[in-house]
C-alpha cells in the first residue's frame, strides 16, 4: 500500500513533526510505502507566498496520484485564527478534489478541531468531510463540531498519536545530570492574544515571573520553543524582562535541530510547564508531571479525555480580571501538589490496519 502522509506543519512546528513520525512509524509496520509533503518555508511577499503554495499544489497533484491513499495526519484541522482557518480549509479542499478525481481515498487522522471563523472555511470543510472516507478525532468536542458541521455521523475518537511517542523512542537516561530540571515552553503569540497587548504583557510577566522562582528554587530552567518562528518574539520579550542575575541560569534554546533531540530534552526534565499541546502530550507519554497553560480550548480537551484536569491552569482568567499575581500563585500550588506524581494514562494503541482497511486495498 502506498500512502500521502500530509501534515502541513511538519518540519517546522515540532508537534506536527513527532505526529508524522509516530503515524509513518506504524504505517511502516504495515508494510506501507509513505510519501510525506515537502515543508515550503514561506518567504516574505505576497509573490514569494504565491509561488511556494503553487509549488505546495503542484505536489500535491504528484503525491495523491502515485500513491493508493492519502492521510491527512494529526495537527489542528481547523486553527481558531480566521486567516489560518482559511488557509489550512483550502488546502484540504484541494487535497478532497484530487482525490475524488483520481478515484482516490482520503482520511483524516487523529486531528483537533477549533471553531471555523470564516463563511468560506466552513463551507470548504463542510464538503471535505463529508467525502472523506473515515475521520478520527483526538477529542469529544471535535467530534461534535464536524458532525454537526457536515451532518457525516460515523467520526470517530481516538487520541493524539503522539501519546505512543515513548513506545517508538522508549526513555533514555538523562544527559543533563542529578541536578532539578524544569521546562518551560512559552504562550503561543497568536493574533488572538497579541493583539491585545496588555493581555500580552501580563502574559509574559507570568512566565518571567515562574521563571524567577524556580530559579530561586535551585532548579535549571529549560525554556524552549516548538515553533521558532510563531514563539520567537515572545522568547525575545521575556528575556528582557528577565533580570541579569537569573539569565545566565536558564538553558535558552530558540531552535531544537531533531525530534530525537527534542525528546531527549523532555526525558530529562523533572516537571513542564506548557501552553504548548504536544510539548505537554510528549512528557505525558513519558509519565512526566506537567501543567498546562490552556488559554486554547485543546489544551482542556487532552487533560479532560485523560481524566487528568488537575493539571491545568486557565489563563483566560487573565483576561478577566485576575492578575499574574493570582496566576502564578495557583500554578505554583498546582507544582506543589503535582511535582512528585507520575500522570496515569491508559493503554493505547492505534489500529490503523483496520482504519485504513489495509487488508482489501
Amino acid at each position: 500500500m502506498k500512502v500521502y502522509l500530509f501534515n502541513r506543519g511538519k518540519d517546522k512546528n515540532i508537534g506536527d513533526t513527532l505526529i508524522s513520525e509516530v503515524i509513518s512509524h506504524l504505517l511502516a509496520q504495515e508494510g506501507c510505502q509513505i510519501t510525506t509533503n515537502p515543508y515550503y518555508s514561506l518567504p516574505k511577499g505576497l509573490f514569494g507566498k504565491l509561488i511556494i503554495h503553487i509549488q505546495s499544489y503542484a505536489q500535491d497533484i504528484i503525491n495523491v496520484f502515485k500513491n493508493n491513499i492519502t492521510v491527512i495526519g494529526g495537527g489542528n484541522l481547523i486553527m481558531d485564527s480566521s486567516a489560518f482557518g482559511a488557509s489550512w480549509a483550502i488546502h484540504h479542499f484541494w487535497l478532497s478534489i484530487l482525490n475524488l478525481l483520481f478515484g482516490k481515498k482520503y482520511y483524516y487522522l487523529c486531528v483537533g478541531v477549533a471553531p471555523l471563523k470564516t463563511n468560506l472555511a466552513k463551507k470548504l470543510y463542510r464538503f471535505t468531510v463529508r467525502h472523506a472516507t473515515k475521520i478520527a478525532v483526538r477529542d469529544t468536542f471535535s467530534q461534535k463540531y464536524l458532525r454537526d458541521l457536515s451532518g457525516k455521523d460515523d467520526i470517530l475518537v481516538w487520541f493524539d498519536p503522539v501519546l505512543l511517542i515513548s513506545t517508538i523512542y522508549p526513555k533514555n537516561s538523562s544527559p543533563l545530570g542529578k541536578k532539578k530540571n524544569i521546562g518551560i515552553c512559552p504562550i503561543q503569540l497568536y493574533p488572538a492574544i497579541s493583539s491585545n497587548l496588555r493581555i500580552y504583557q501580563k502574559y509574559v510577566t507570568l512566565q518571567v515571573k515562574l521563571i524567577e522562582y524556580f530559579v530561586q528554587e535551585d532548579f535549571t530552567v529549560h525554556f524552549f520553543l516548538n515553533d521558532p518562528e510563531i514563539d520567537k518574539k515572545v522568547y525575545a520579550d521575556i528575556l528582557k524582562q528577565l533580570p541579569e542575575t537569573i539569565v545566565p541560569k536558564i538553558c535558552g534554546f530558540e531552535f531544537i535541530p531533531s525530534p530525537k533531540d527534542y525528546l531527549e530534552l523532555i526525558q530529562s526534565l523533572d516537571f513542564l510547564i506548557s501552553s504548548r499541546m504536544h510539548a505537554i502530550i510528549t512528557a505525558t507519554s513519558y509519565r512526566k508531571p506537567t501543567i498546562g497553560f490552556g488559554w486554547q480550548p485543546k489544551m482542556q480537551y487532552f487533560y479532560q479525555d485523560l481524566n487528568l484536569e488537575g493539571h491545568i491552569a486557565l489563563l483566560n482568567k487573565l483576561q478577566s480580571n485576575a492578575t499574574v499575581e493570582e496566576i502564578v500563585f495557583e500554578t505554583i500550588q498546582l507544582y506543589e501538589k503535582l511535582h512528585n506524581t507520575s500522570p496515569t494514562i491508559p493503554r493505547l494503541t492505534l489500529n490503523l490496519k483496520e482504519f485504513l482497511n489495509l487488508k482489501t486495498t
